[in-house]
């Protein structure tokens, strides 16, 4: 379920953010993106244990509750979704946008009607690509997660701690399940090419 809810706002926050970077480009929006691609360069650990201080109390506490881990995988993997959207973008003329807005539709219309279309196949390979690195993650998951809010890879990891190989196994053969059907979904039934080169 935290991947689940992770991905799906990856994929929303990370479409709007490619957009401003390719398309509407400003004093700000190199800011955008090297902060955007910051969580790169950091570990899940050092990642959660920020969270951890941040959202701790104050006007936002998440802390303990499954939001905090949501958003620990939301950031960790939206470099992924960004760099998928922005791949596609400019690829895609400003013309085709232009022409649309000239002919009197509406900015957000036209993302919605001409260039998010354009940007589904690319989307979709980023949704597979998110879920996979998502569903696995462990960094961040053990630093953040509260008891009862345990996911397969934290459990795998108490589990092979406690030396029950068996159960751990089992516990991983289940996580690649997981991993593998939404690939094969992907390129199987909505032929998505997720591993050509870009």
């Amino acid at each position: 379920m935290f991947a689940g809810a992770a991905t799906a706002l990856s994929l929303i926050v990370s479409t709007l953010l490619g957009f401003l970077i390719v398309k509407k480009r400003n004093a700000l929006t190199p800011a955008l993106d090297y902060l955007a691609s910051l969580p790169l360069a950091l570990s899940g650990t050092v990642l959660g244990i920020g969270l951890l201080l941040s959202f701790r109390d104050g006007f936002l506490p998440l802390a303990g509750g499954a939001g905090i881990i949501v958003l620990a995988y939301l950031i960790r993997r939206l470099p992924f979704g960004i760099r998928n959207a922005s791949s596609t973008l400019y690829n895609i003329p400003n013309s085709i946008e232009d022409a649309s807005v000239s002919l009197g539709v509406p900015p957000l219309r036209t993302f919605f009607k001409v260039v998010f279309p354009l940007m589904v196949p690319s989307v979709a390979a980023a949704g597979v690509l998110v879920w996979t690195t998502t569903v696995a993650e462990l960094s961040a998951s053990v630093v953040v997660y509260s008891a009862g809010q345990e996911t397969l890879p934290i459990q795998i990891f108490r589990l092979i701690d406690s030396n029950l190989m068996a159960q751990a196994s089992a516990y991983g053969l289940v996580l690649v399940a997981i991993i593998i059907v939404p690939i094969l979904i992907a390129t199987r039934v909505f032929r998505i090419d997720l591993f050509a080169a870009k």
